[in-house]
């Protein structure tokens, strides 16, 4: 069985989706009899091209660009399902919506790094087309300048979401897990605040003020708890800090899943979240009070939680270790392999995959 994936380079957001297809290359052979061809393609008529030249593949797992106007990859889609392979689109944006879905009908898999588990939700059309910038607006008030990122499913097509892997499936990310970071008592840092606000002069927008509202109300406890401060640092300095830090606050972005998750629960720190029990995704290491502690959306009971789970060290611990086990146990038994069997599944080649 041979699949080609049509990527756009090993860097940032867009790499991270494909990483671990190079890290599980040889296992997903032995265990699947999978064969990989990667190419990367920065144009849809690039991607074109690649589907061409690879007619005999037996699926195209194909990533377009987050900018790639609705309309045009819709058509995209439409000629390309008739270029040989089945096709697969590779859904790589932050959010659980998604601009794209109307290419639903013209793919034999939409595949997004994460989704709303209630699949009926993507019926409806929301006004900024993403369930947080809903809540922003509607509940706080907050006014979004005309944000707006997401469509409806076509009528029908929602159930054919499927969930892959998130950008936590990284190498550094396995090697984290591997060292696990200080035991709880070591660890000098108990709150960390590295929260991104964005670089001084530019635009703030709707996440911005998100973020500075955490980043805030987290310096506010530093009179009492030692709280890191929030300036950037290079990443060396970054992933030291998090091998000793305690609890690690991590807001939600343009999207609810950011690299920042993965890295806090790699390094054995307790994850502390606007809850999640909205989305599906893997590795799933959302599941709460169990493997992170959730925070209300309005941040409300922020400081709460905070002094809770400092107070109450035990428990604190036994949340952060069963994370930590979770994500190392996805790296370290073959949790990249079964989400890809599960992809194939829902393809219909996972019969062909085990032949």
């Amino acid at each position: 069985m041979k699949w080609l994936l049509v990527g756009r380079g090993r860097e940032g957001v867009e790499g991270a989706q494909l990483e671990g297809f190079d890290m599980y290359a040889a296992e997903l052979r032995a265990e699947l009899g999978l064969e990989l061809v990667r190419q990367d393609a920065w144009t849809l008529a690039d991607a074109r091209a690649a589907l061409v030249a690879h007619a005999d593949a037996d699926a195209a797992l194909v990533m377009p660009s987050w900018a790639e106007p609705a309309g045009p990859l819709i058509a995209w889609c439409r000629e390309a399902r008739a270029v040989g392979p089945r096709l697969v689109l590779l859904d790589s944006y932050a959010q659980t919506s998604s601009p794209h879905l109307g290419a639903l009908p013209h793919v034999d898999l939409y595949v997004k790094r994460q989704a709303l588990r209630d699949r009926g939700r993507y019926r409806r059309e929301l006004p900024s087309g993403y369930v947080f910038t809903e809540f922003l607006a509607r509940e706080l008030g907050w006014d979004l300048g005309g944000w707006r990122f997401g469509a409806a499913a076509p009528p029908g097509h929602e159930g054919e979401i499927v969930v892959g892997w998130s950008l936590g499936v990284l190498r550094r990310n396995r090697r984290l897990a591997r060292l696990g970071g200080a035991p709880w008592a070591l660890r000098t840092v108990d709150v960390n605040a590295r929260v991104g606000t964005g670089q001084e002069g530019e635009p703030q927008e709707w996440y911005h003020r998100y973020r500075a509202l955490v980043r805030d109300r987290l310096q506010a406890l530093a009179t009492r708890l030692s709280v890191s401060h929030s300036g950037r640092l290079s990443r060396r300095r970054y992933l030291a800090e998090l091998l000793r830090s305690r609890l690690v606050v991590s807001p939600f972005g343009w999207g609810e899943v950011c690299f920042r998750d993965y890295e806090a629960v790699a390094c054995g720190c307790l994850l502390v979240k606007p809850s999640m029990s909205h989305v599906e995704t893997r590795p799933d290491v959302f599941v709460e009070h169990e493997t992170y502690l959730p925070l209300r959306w309005d941040l409300a009971d922020l400081e709460e939680v905070v002094r809770r789970a400092l107070e109450e060290p035990a428990r604190a611990r036994r949340i952060a270790t069963n994370g930590w086990r979770r994500l190392r146990d996805y790296f370290e038994r073959g949790g990249f392999v079964a989400d890809v069997a599960r992809v194939a599944d829902a393809l219909g080649q996972g019969r062909a995959l085990a032949a």
